[in-house]
């Protein structure tokens, strides 16, 4: 994966993203993993989706990278 997927990645998951400004993010991963804090927007149709959106990318994200170790990249 790229620099700039992990960074957008990293803007979508957690609050602070390493190397930039502190409470930066949209921090989806805590508020769902605990149940605290969720927006009444999150629990959406289109909450939802971005969710899915989200994880539906991370997991082929993780299947390009074992799956074809050739193409993997560190490049912004």
């Amino acid at each position: 994966m790229g620099k700039k997927h992990i960074k957008a990645l990293s803007y979508f998951l957690t609050k602070n993203i390493p190397g930039d400004s502190d409470d930066l993010g949209l921090n989806i991963r805590n508020s769902l993993a605990h149940l605290h804090n969720i927006p009444e927007n999150q629990l959406s149709l289109k909450g939802i989706a971005k969710v899915v959106w989200l994880f539906t990318d991370i997991i082929n994200s993780v299947y390009i990278y074992v799956c074809y170790p050739e193409i993997q990249t560190t490049q912004s």
